[in-house]
C-alpha cells in the first residue's frame, strides 16, 4: 500500500500513543508499553477500534475530535498496509531516538 506522508505521520503520532508512555516521552524517557508493542497488527487494530469505539459512545472531550479522525484514519491504513509495512512503521517508532 501506497500512504501519503501526512498519513505516515498521522499513523506515527496516533501509534506512538500506544507503543510508548507519552507521560515518560514529555518527561524526556522513552518506556515501552511492551504489551501493545509485542501485539501483531490485527491486534492492536482491535484496540484502537474498541478505543475509537468508546469516544463514539461516551462523547469527546476538548480535541477529541481530532483523535478519533486519527483513529480513523489511522485503523484504515493499518488494515490496508502489509504486516511488512505495519512492522516498519512500528520499528521507526521504536528506533525514534528523543532530541533528535
Amino acid at each position: 500500500m501506497t500512504i501519503t506522508k501526512e498519513q505516515e505521520t498521522t499513523v506515527e503520532m496516533t501509534l506512538m500513543d500506544y507503543l510508548l508512555d507519552m507521560e515518560d516521552f514529555i518527561q524526556g524517557k522513552k518506556t515501552l508499553n511492551v504489551m501493545n508493542v509485542r501485539r501483531p497488527k490485527a491486534a492492536l487494530v482491535k484496540i484502537l477500534q474498541a478505543d475509537l469505539d468508546d469516544f463514539k459512545q461516551n462523547g469527546f472531550e476538548d480535541g477529541g475530535e481530532d483523535f478519533a479522525e486519527n483513529l480513523t484514519q489511522t485503523i484504515t491504513v493499518l488494515e490496508n498496509m502489509t504486516d511488512a509495512e505495519y512492522t516498519k512503521i512500528k520499528q521507526d517508532i521504536l528506533d525514534f531516538e528523543l532530541g533528535s
